[in-house]
């Protein structure tokens, strides 16, 4: 019965649709702007603390930086017109064992990709955890190599921890369980984010 149905409103539209002047073409994404992660990047509300309605939230709970480079072509495909991506990641990885040399070749490629279909990419740095300081020295030297290689290439780089961060692990105030964030992380996050698409112009 349902196959029916939908076979009436399709043929409906496909008669219909021409005669009264009602375009059936899905409309073309206009987000321009991309914020790409794990669930850090998903839990947060970014149009509203951006101030603007041209952002996508592809953050993806679970994912890896390597399971995040498999999403591109969909973003590609879902937001023809998207011009900058900032990339987070790299938290799951390291939970999950994946080295640091991997993870940084990963956000290499991940440059490479993005600038290869005309898109800016810019790298935001892997958050420290709360009293974790074995895993946050991995991540402090990780994102040193991050940063000197996006100086290096001329890609911009953000330093998250410098406004997440206190005595060199992630502020408890700012977090829920020692890696994800409260709502009052995102503000600051933003700031960084904004004055980065100041530079490029957007």
């Amino acid at each position: 019965m349902k196959t029916f149905l939908y076979f009436l409103a399709v043929l409906g539209c496909s008669v219909l649709c021409p005669v009264f002047g009602v375009d059936a073409t899905p409309a073309i994404s206009d987000k321009s702007i991309v914020m790409i992660g794990d669930s850090i990047t998903h839990q947060g509300n970014w149009e509203q603390v951006l101030g603007r309605n041209d952002v996508v939230n592809w953050g993806i709970p679970g994912y890896t930086t390597g399971q995040l480079a498999w999403t591109f072509k969909d973003i590609i495909r879902e937001h023809p017109r998207v011009k900058i991506v900032f990339l987070e990641g790299g938290i799951n990885d390291l939970t999950l064992g994946v080295p640091s040399d991997r993870i940084f070749t990963n956000y290499v490629q991940a440059i490479a990709w993005w600038r290869g279909h005309g898109v800016i990419p810019v790298v935001q740095s892997v958050v420290l955890k709360t009293d974790e300081p074995g895993t946050n020295a991995v991540i402090i030297d990780l994102d040193a190599r991050l940063h000197a290689y996006c100086n290096a290439n001329h890609v911009e780089f953000l330093e998250l921890n410098t406004v997440l961060t206190s005595n060199g692990h992630l502020n408890p105030d700012l977090s829920t369980d020692g890696t994800h964030l409260q709502p009052a992380a995102y503000p600051l996050w933003a700031g960084l984010v904004k004055a980065s698409l100041a530079r490029l112009g957007q």
